[in-house]
This record gives structure tokens, C-alpha cells and sequence, in this order.
């Protein structure tokens, strides 16, 4: 394969988890590349720290991972050694850092690691939304491929981290993306307000939440746009089988809902509260975690 632009070695990787608490990560997938070229990818049980307690989705999408298989697991700690041994000079890629990174993030600071991101970390939904307008793992591989993802695929640890390290190939094939190369250590959003560090996000409250209309609300042909942290891929997923489409970008007078998570982009909830405000019943924002309660059965 040859690349225009000079690619930087890396390790692509992605997380599954069995419930909303990070600790919970039960799987993960590991691609590493050294000059282009694919070198390794393995792919790992991981015994959660939390117990084997699932949520909807870790009972429905992750019924292929067995109890019986996460009690005789590696714990995190020990697979983190395996990546430390395999780092060289790699950087950590990602294909959402609000997700990947905050696991990596929370296991890292229960178990006392560090050092993973050392060379430095890029997340592809970043590149995705700056460079060609649209985020999460399936949008940007068929905008940069022309290729789907099979839905029988979806929600595997090393599947996700080899679909992940295209879509970082094909960037860099097409132009030079280093500046998407984060040196600085990756703090999630809620730690940072606790240390005081500036944030470019905000919380939800002040927004008009309207959960309550959820079992009745028709997703039917309605313009839907997203923010905070939660699961997107999974969002996008369901709300696209009710019919409604994802744009990217901010709420606009042609959005009908907006559905949000903790960290809400602080634009993005003015121009939300705006809205509500002018279209009090033709504007509905809505949490992510009652969204998924109520339409999680329909992935």
C-alpha cells in the first residue's frame, strides 16, 4: 500500500464494555502498524473489574462474550503490560475519544497504569467531523471507502479497532493530518472540572428536557442531532432503523430533537436552549440514557 503522506506508526484499539461504567470493559481489539503496514492485531477477553452485572446492551450486542469465558480472563492490568511491551514509538488511535479514551482513562487510574499514551493519541471521529463533516466508526468508513460495515460485525472489539485503523490509513492517504495528533495527556471533561482545568463543554442543566414524551414521540422522518458523552454509534444505529436521519453540526431551525449526554458541547446547548424557545413544540431535547431505555430493543 502506498501512502502520499508519511503515516505515523500506531496501534489502533477498541473497547467493549458490559455496562455504562467504564471499569466494565470486557473486550478488547488491538491493530498496530509500523510504517503502513499492518504488523500484529490480537484481540482480548478481559475479566471486568466491576463483576459480569450487563446492562441492555451488554446483554443483547455482547451475548456472544460469555460469562464463563470473562471469569478466566487476563484482568486489565495484565493485557495494559502486553500493549506497554508492543508500544515502540506507536501512537494510540481511537475512533472516539469521549468513549475509548475514557476507558483507557478510568482502567488506567483504577489499576495505577500509565505510559499508553505517551507518543501521543489521535481519535478518527475527531478527523471525521472536522475534515469530511460526519463522526462515528460506520459514517466515516463508508464516506471514506464507499464500503458498510456489516451489522454482524458491529460491537467486535478487534472488528471495530481494524475498521478504526482504515479509516486512519485513508485519512493520511489523502492528505496530512498531524495536527490531529494529541501530545498532551487525555483528561475526560468531568475530571477536568474537578481539577479546574478549562473545558469546552458543559452540563445539561438549563435545557428543557422532555424524557417524559419519549413512548410517544415518532422518530419518523425527523432531523436528529447529537452531543455529549455517550454511545453514538449505537444512537445513530437505532435512530436511522426509526427512520430519522443524523446530521452532524448544531441545532438549527430544521433540527425536530436533540439528544444529549454529560459534556454537552457548550455552542451546541445554547443554540439547543435557543430553539426550544422558539419552537417550544416542534423542538424536543431528550437524554441519551432515556432514549436507549426506551428504543435500545430496536438496534
Amino acid at each position: 500500500m502506498f501512502f502520499f503522506f508519511f503515516v505515523p506508526n500506531f496501534i489502533a484499539i477498541d473497547f467493549e464494555k458490559l455496562d455504562d461504567n467504564p471499569l466494565s470493559v470486557c473486550e478488547m481489539g488491538v491493530v498496530k502498524y509500523i510504517n503502513g503496514e499492518k504488523v500484529m492485531e490480537k484481540q482480548f477477553f478481559i475479566k471486568p473489574a466491576t463483576g459480569l452485572n450487563r446492562n441492555y446492551f451488554g446483554k443483547k450486542e455482547l451475548s456472544r462474550i460469555k460469562d464463563a469465558d470473562l471469569e478466566k480472563a487476563l484482568t486489565f492490568d495484565k493485557v495494559y503490560q502486553f500493549l506497554l511491551d508492543n508500544l515502540d514509538d506507536c501512537i494510540i488511535v481511537c475512533h472516539q475519544k469521549s468513549s475509548d479514551m475514557n476507558y483507557l482513562y478510568y482502567l488506567e487510574k483504577h489499576y495505577g497504569l500509565s505510559g499508553l499514551t505517551t507518543n501521543g493519541y489521535a481519535d478518527t471521529n475527531e478527523m471525521g467531523v472536522k475534515m469530511l463533516g460526519v463522526g462515528g466508526l460506520k459514517d466515516c468508513y463508508k464516506a471514506l471507502t464507499g464500503e458498510s460495515i456489516p451489522t454482524k460485525l458491529q460491537h467486535h472489539a478487534l472488528v471495530d479497532a481494524q475498521v478504526c485503523a482504515s479509516i486512519f490509513l485513508e485519512f493520511f492517504n489523502k492528505e496530512a493530518c498531524r495536527h490531529f495528533i494529541h501530545h498532551t495527556p487525555y483528561v475526560p471533561e468531568k475530571e477536568k472540572e474537578k481539577k479546574g482545568i478549562m473545558t469546552e463543554t458543559v452540563s445539561i442543566e438549563e435545557m428543557d428536557i422532555e424524557d417524559n414524551l419519549l413512548p410517544s414521540y415518532s422518530f419518523e422522518g425527523k432531523k436528529v442531532k447529537l452531543s455529549g458523552t455517550f454511545d453514538k454509534d449505537t444512537v445513530t444505529d437505532i435512530l436511522k432503523g426509526l427512520g430519522a436521519s443524523v446530521p452532524s453540526g448544531d441545532p438549527t431551525n430544521n433540527t425536530d430533537a436533540f439528544i444529549v449526554g454529560d459534556d454537552v458541547g457548550p455552542r451546541k446547548k445554547e443554540r439547543a436552549i435557543v430553539q426550544k424557545k422558539k419552537r417550544p413544540s416542534s423542538f424536543h431535547i431528550f437524554t441519551a440514557n432515556a432514549f436507549l431505555s426506551h428504543f435500545g430493543h430496536c438496534s
